[in-house]
């Protein structure tokens, strides 16, 4: 590592810098020499990162391995530190060598190298630092640290030597030619090793060891004035013969910013002397070691005064010669650099984006050396334009760097680049160590991601519609610059661009709109991403331009009549819209007087509205009259610009005329039948007047004086009056009588004669005269008994006994005597079942005389039922066989077959008959396929002689397959098909086609059991199927035609926040809200793929396993991945969501795939959602969830102001983030009176009611303008709390007093409720609600001293006790936060505008929200109608409104409505 590769150190010193203060570590040596022993420092423990050390005294210590990254080395006095292996490094940010008291020598060695073999170094000093220091009194020392030198042998490294010359490194050692080594390594980058000379003869001569290696890198400034060295060693001679050739010199190299150093420093490789023991006689003499290589590289400057030695080592005494100087270089490092080392890349999903990087070459060296470079490295997402080139002196080269997306998820990905460049002058023989960088790169993989795809709004002609908002996101990380625009005049966007980050920027389509004519417009708004490579979302724009509204009215003329004196009828006209665009606000007058109309104005959208007209007559005489009707219609939501056709006027004449009553009878016809000498009972005749208009007087007359009417005269107005008819049939003779009452009528005042007048009722009476002859009474069983026929009959006085005769048929000429029988009754036990014959009797008096013959009646046994009765069991696909046995019966025999579902147990109301034969089977081709049948059959003779039914038996048709379905895209390699079983069925048939008609299907395969996978369809395509039923007789018909079809893409869809309201749902009626999300958690959604279908289920809570299916739809639901969106149900399919049964139920959606989408969910662990707590389903009507202040009834919180001084009331729904005005100064209250919210009538929309605690009395208006309550009592000097406390749809009156703590609830219709409840007392805060989600209103207060809630029930079920949640300040505002259906606590500091919510179980739902501030009051509701209260505040300084959901969408911001002096309703 050369002191070039400054990113690497720079990175370490800035790790140094961030670290403590360093420690001084202190050398003590106590344990020994190992630099890794804990026990040799002081304080004990090796230096770490950031340490100081200092070594002095005499201490010699070993480095085996690196150091730590060391703030400050020193080494001083005599001590030293040898370096063991050869990538041992000492680092330290500043290193010191010598320096303190003294002059003597601390000095840094490096172990001798290994000699043993020539395979490499093994040993050197390396000093790794920002800068370095060797006093005058310091030292490096790599002398003799390099290959050995050798007796008898070669010297050791490449240019060891032979014989008795000097070793070669940097130049070649003195000596023979061919025998001095060779010279080696770079002289630019010299870190060999020197090599070893040898010694041709004697055991005791050497050969000197070569020089060592120093390295050495530095950030900044080198400074040597001490002692640099790694020269070679002197040969050794210690006999007569022969002498030791010199070692050559070592290698030192240096790169630094500043070289520098005083004149008294010394760098140097020298070779080593040829040596001979002085005194020693010798002819031999050796060659000197050759000089060793030096390179000093610097980037800023060169200061260095000091020597440079490399002289080759001095030749022995006889003919011995100079080892050749060693080489020394010096030169400017090139200074490689690029414009960036690490920067964020930003791409789109899918998408590219590209960086250059600029790379110069900004050497000062003065040989203009250029620079190769190359990148040794790539990742997976980044390509670059060029792996390598050349840089010329002061020249620059550009890379670019595409970066890729595709394969990466959203968010941060980190990766790096590895640039190598090293000097290149032409020539190939500069080879400096490579200059690294490295370059890192942060990708972020970003997604323009936008909140809805469609959007649609209606306006009127000549208006501008209202903007409407839309929010876009990052759905990866980091940000991008983006740009909205619209593709269509009347479309634009604000803002038109900006930068877009993970937080939801909200967009506002501008619409321009007054120009167009009425049709619907489509545009499209564009958001471009700019970074990135780009990315693109639409939005579809629908406007429709409406007409305005018409005012319709019919009929457009009214005529009536008038009797003199009396009102005419009233009479009604109606008024609807008649282009159904927006509400039609209308108004009629009259200036006629007798003309009175009921209504004079209202509004009215998609219906009629009656306007019922009132005729006050009474006073006009006799005549016609003519009057108007001046109607007049504007457009309520444009400020009541006039609708279409408006103003109107209806025509209206009355005549008046004479009163004429109408005479009516009760009955005009009656018939009497009387004994002669007695007086039929009194009748009464009803007189009327049948126009109960006016007064009749009538006269009552008859023709006859056996009959007598009472009274004779009488008036009536409507009423009846009884006349009574007087019979006097005593005196009357046998014979029939006829008379007439006539009635004729009168009007009183102007004696005008009555419609029906005169009327007449007739009577009949019939005399008889007194006594009657006897008839006689005969009857005989009619199949009753199974073996006799029972035969009774009346007695006369003075019979004694009787004749039985009996006969086949009616004529008593055929008929013959088969008993005599005293008393009245007769068994006959002699004839065959079935057998119908006629039985007379004759009595026979005391005397012996006969009397007459009685009528016939007629007799027979029953017949018995068949025995063995069997119907086939799926044996044939077109009949039922039935067979029976026969009975005993005579001659013409028939048989019914009867036929009813096998689910009676007997014979029932809907069984038919299906045949009558004389044989004993039958055939039946009239069943159903998979119905099964029971068969009973009877005999019978005549339609009057039946017998017994027989047992029954059951028979079906062999049965088709039913319920075949096929899955829709569950499956990615696959299609399941599956049925349930068919009756008689052995085995089946799938049969597939790709449409639906089965002509064209063919054979796909067989199956034993109900299932069959088939493998070979083709992902996304349609496919239909059909099972055939099959079994050794017979084969059915194709059943089914069930679509399937394989997934081609996978997909992870998750359901979840079901909302269900209200939590009390009436029998047979559907819930109020239901609202759910979906969040895509795979693949974009969208196109065909976006089908889905949403299917909802119910089960009792006691078998949560027996769903039922509630509604399925099909509907689109575009999502990108990773995207949601909450789906609500509207009123068609909510009122499809009724359950029967009353009981508690668990509710449930389910939401998958279908096609045309072929996507496949993998994971449908998460595909359902459940509501949280159980339904209650109950009989009669449920309890509606209501939404607080929604006086329009669309399930949304409106707003609304109160003018507490003047009593006027100011109304606005809340739509697309503005208000839209339902109510302007309608005048309900005034000083004295307190605005409170509540449905008084039940039709889900609130009423504008007041409260006046003066009186203690309630006023409620309804929005219709009817008159709910007027001075309604309660208490005095109380706190109004309304609410749903007695389980009705109607608010009760309520009110909480805190001075006693007593709660006192009134039903609207007058009806205490509940009545000095005693909860809470003169420290606390009604905070009623549904806090159990019953449906019914809990009592509830709140402590704002220490924030206590204390909840309980109507009932004293306790739900809440010292709950902890608020305090001072903190304003308690409870609701629904979770739309579980059970209110939540929730309090609101009005100082910081803080919102807390909790669950009563103490789950927390928000904590420390921000959403309102001073002078803003809480006014919660749920505004957008999803069940779940939203956090709303109201400014009245300003008249703003600022509502959010929970989640954080923002439905209204600054939405202005109200003002100084209005106070919101809450």
């Amino acid at each position: 590592m050369l002191g070039w590769k400054r990113a690497e150190i720079v990175a370490a010193m800035a790790m140094l810098l961030s670290l403590p203060a360093s420690a001084l570590s202190t050398w003590t040596g106590a344990a020994g020499n190992d630099w890794f022993n804990p026990d040799n420092w002081d304080p004990n423990g090796v230096p770490q990162a950031g340490a100081s050390v200092l070594i002095k005294g005499t201490s010699a210590v070993m480095l085996t391995n690196s150091t730590a990254q060391l703030a400050d080395f020193s080494i001083q006095n005599t001590a030293s530190l040898t370096f063991s292996n050869w990538n041992t490094t000492l680092n330290a940010w500043n290193v010191a060598i010598g320096g303190g008291t003294g002059t003597v020598m601390a000095t840094l060695y490096h172990a001798k190298s290994d000699t043993s073999v020539n395979a490499g170094n093994t040993n050197r000093i390396f000093i790794v630092c920002s800068n370095l220091v060797v006093h005058t009194n310091g030292m490096i020392n790599a002398d003799n640290g390099g290959y050995r030198g050798y007796t008898n042998k070669p010297g050791k490294g490449p240019g060891g030597s032979h014989m008795t010359n000097g070793a070669a490194y940097g130049g070649l050692g003195g000596g023979v030619p061919g025998s001095n080594g060779v010279v080696y390594g770079s002289s630019n980058f010299p870190v060999e090793l020197g090599s070893g000379a040898s010694l041709g003869d004697g055991s005791q001569n050497y050969g000197g060891d070569g020089g060592g290696c120093v390295r050495i890198s530095a950030i900044n400034q080198v400074i040597i004035n001490g002692v640099v060295s790694a020269n070679g060693s002197n040969g050794v001679a210690r006999m007569s013969r022969g002498g030791g050739g010199g070692g050559s010199g070592g290698s030192i190299l240096i790169a630094c910013g500043v070289m520098s150093g005083l004149g008294r420093g010394m760098i140097c490789a020298t070779g080593g002397t040829a040596f001979v023991i002085s005194g020693v006689s010798t002819n031999y003499s050796a060659g000197g070691g050759g000089g060793g290589r030096i390179g000093v590289w610097f980037k800023e400057r060169y200061e260095y005064l000091g020597q440079y030695r490399l002289n080759g080592g001095p030749g022995g005494r006889w003919q011995g010669s100079t080892g050749e100087p060693g080489t020394v270089v010096t030169g400017w490092l090139p200074d490689f650099k690029v414009s960036s080392t690490s920067w964020v890349a930003k791409a789109m999903m899918g998408s590219e984006s590209s960086q250059s990087v600029t790379l110069w070459n900004q050497s000062q060296d003065n040989q203009k050396n250029n620079l190769r470079w190359e990148l040794v490295n790539t990742n997976d997402w980044v390509s670059p334009s060029a792996t390598n080139g050349v840089i010329v002196l002061n020249g620059s080269d550009t890379l670019v760097l595409t970066n890729r997306s595709a394969g990466f998820g959203l968010g941060s990905h980190v990766g790096y680049l590895q640039l190598k460049a090293i000097s290149d002058n032409g020539s190939h023989n500069f080879t400096p160590e490579p200059l690294e960088k490295t370059l890192q790169i942060r990708l972020e993989v970003m997604e323009l991601t936008n909140s809805l795809s469609y959007l649609e709004t209606d306006i009127m002609e000549g208006f501008n519609a209202s903007g409407q908002t839309f929010e876009i996101w990052n759905a990866g990380s980091d940000s991008f610059a983006y740009r909205a625009s619209g593709d269509v005049g009347w479309l634009s966007v604000a803002p038109t661009g900006g930068v877009c980050s993970g937080t939801h920027v909200v967009l506002t389509n501008v619409y321009s709109t007054a120009g167009l004519y009425a049709g619907t417009y489509t545009g499209h708004v564009t958001i471009a991403a700019l970074e990135g490579g780009g990315m693109t979302r639409s939005i579809e724009v629908v406007m429709r331009v409406m007409n305005r509204s018409q005012l319709s009215m019919s009929p457009l003329e009214l005529r009536a009549d008038a009797a003199e004196e009396y009102d005419a009828s009233n009479q009604v006209f109606r008024i609807w819209n008649g282009t159904k665009m927006f509400t039609l606000d209308w108004s009629a007058a009259s200036g006629t007087n007798w003309l009175v109309l009921h209504n004079t104005n209202g509004m009215v959208a998609g219906g009629t509205q009656a306007v019922t007209v009132g005729f006050a007559t009474a006073g006009l005489a006799k005549g016609t009259y003519q009057g108007q009707i001046l109607v007049n219609g504007g457009v309520k939501e444009y400020g009541g610009v006039a609708a279409w056709d408006s103003p109107q006027a209806i025509n209206v004449s009355v005549t008046v005329t004479r009163p004429v009553p109408e005479l009516g009878l009760t009955w005009t016809n009656m018939e009497l039948a009387v004994t002669q000498g007695v007086n039929a009972p009194v009748q009464t005749l009803g007189v009327k007047n049948a126009t109960q208009r006016y007064t009749l007087d009538y006269t009552v007359a008859d023709d006859a004086q056996w009959l007598a009417a009472n009274p004779g005269r009488g008036s009536s107005t409507g009423e009846v009056d009884g006349i009574q008819i007087g019979l006097d049939t005593a005196v009357l003779d046998a014979g029939t009588y006829t008379c007439v009452v006539e009635v004729a009528a009168f009007e009183r005042k102007y004696w005008v004669s009555a419609l029906g007048s005169p009327a007449h009722a007739r009577v009949v009476v019939r005399v008889v005269e007194p006594g009657s002859g006897f008839k006689r009474v005969i009857s005989a069983s009619r199949g009753e008994w199974a073996d006799h026929v029972d035969v009774r009959w009346t007695a006369a006085p003075g019979e004694e006994w009787y004749e039985v005769w009996r006969g086949t048929t009616y004529d008593l000429g055929f008929a013959e005597k088969i008993a005599e029988v005293v008393g009245t009754n007769f068994t006959e036990t002699t004839l065959t079942p079935g057998e119908k014959v006629y039985y007379w009797v004759r009595p026979i008096s005391q005397t012996g005389s006969a009397g007459l013959f009685s009528t016939n009646a007629a007799g027979w046994y029953v017949l018995g039922a068949p025995d063995m009765v069997l119907a086939s069991d799926g044996v044939f696909a077109d009949k039922i066989r039935i067979g029976w046995s026969a009975v005993e019966a005579p001659e013409g025999v028939l048989y019914e077959v009867w036929r009813t579902l096998v689910s009676s147990s007997s014979l029932k109301s809907d069984a038919v008959m299906v045949a009558v034969t004389g044989q004993r089977t039958f055939d039946d081709i009239a069943p159903v396929v998979n119905s099964i049948y029971s068969y009973k059959v009877r005999a019978k003779m005549s339609s009057e002689v039946m017998g017994a039914f027989s047992a029954g038996d059951s028979g079906y048709l062999l049965g088709t397959a039913s319920g075949v379905s096929a899955t829709e895209g569950l499956f990615m390699d696959r299609v399941r098909v599956s049925w349930s079983a068919a009756a008689g069925a052995e085995g089946y048939e799938v049969w597939r086609g790709t449409s639906r008609n089965s002509q064209f299907a063919t054979l796909l395969g067989l199956a034993s059991g109900l299932l069959f996978d088939d493998l070979s369809g083709k992902p996304g395509t349609e496919y239909y199927y059909w099972v055939k039923s099959k079994n050794v007789t017979s084969e059915s018909g194709l059943a089914g035609g069930a679509r399937g079809y394989r997934a081609s893409r996978a997909v992870n869809l998750e359901v979840r926040d079901l909302v269900w309201l209200s939590g009390v749902q009436g029998a047979g009626l559907g819930p109020d809200v239901v609202s759910y999300r979906v969040t895509n958690r795979g693949a974009a959604m969208s196109g065909n793929s976006a089908r889905l279908r949403h299917a909802f289920y119910y089960a009792p809570v006691a078998a949560p396993d027996s769903g039922r299916l509630m509604l399925s739809f099909d509907e689109d639901m575009a999502l990108a991945s990773g995207a949601s969106a909450q789906q609500r149900l509207n009123a068609t399919r909510r009122a499809k969501l009724a359950i029967p049964d009353p009981g508690k139920y668990a509710v449930w959606v389910d939401i998958r795939p279908t096609w045309p989408s072929t996507l496949c969910d993998t994971n449908l662990s998460d595909n359902a959602a459940s509501r949280a707590a159980p339904l209650v389903v109950r009989s009669g009507a449920g309890l509606c969830y209501r939404a607080m202040n929604d006086y329009d009834g669309d399930g949304c919180s409106d707003l609304p102001v109160y003018d507490a001084s003047a009593g006027y009331w100011y109304i606005a729904t809340l739509s697309f983030g503005a208000a839209h005005p339902l109510a302007w100064g309608a005048l309900w209250g005034g000083a004295g009176f307190e605005p409170v919210r509540g449905d008084y009538n039940g039709d889900r929309a609130s009423d504008l009611a007041i409260y006046g605690s003066g009186s203690g009395k309630w006023y409620v208006l309804s929005g219709g303008g009817t008159i709910l309550a007027w001075g309604l009592r309660s208490m005095l000097s109380s706190v109004p709390t309304p609410g749903w406390y007695s389980g009705l749809a109607t608010a009760d009156a309520c009110v909480f007093e805190a001075a006693t703590g007593n709660w006192y609830v009134k039903t609207i219709y007058d009806q205490p409720a509940v009545w000095g409840l005693k909860w809470g007392g003169i420290d606390f805060e009604p905070v009623s609600g549904d806090f159990d989600g019953d449906g019914v209103w809990d009592y509830g207060v709140y402590d704002e001293q220490n924030g206590m809630w204390y909840v309980c029930t109507l009932s004293g079920t306790l739900i809440a006790w010292g709950l902890q949640w608020g305090g001072p300040g903190m304003e308690p505002v409870p609701g629904d936060y979770d739309g579980d259906g059970a209110w939540d606590a929730a309090v609101y500091s009005g100082a910081s505008g803080k919102w807390y919510v909790t669950r009563m179980n103490g789950t927390v739902l928000a904590w420390n929200v921000s959403w309102g501030g001073a002078g803003m009051a809480p006014v919660s509701g749920d505004y957008d109608g999803d069940g779940i209260w939203d956090l709303a505040c109201y400014d009245e300084s300003s008249g703003a409104w600022h509502v959010r959901t929970l989640a954080g969408a923002v439905l209204a911001d600054g939405v202005s409505w109200g003002g100084p002096g209005l106070e919101p309703v809450k």
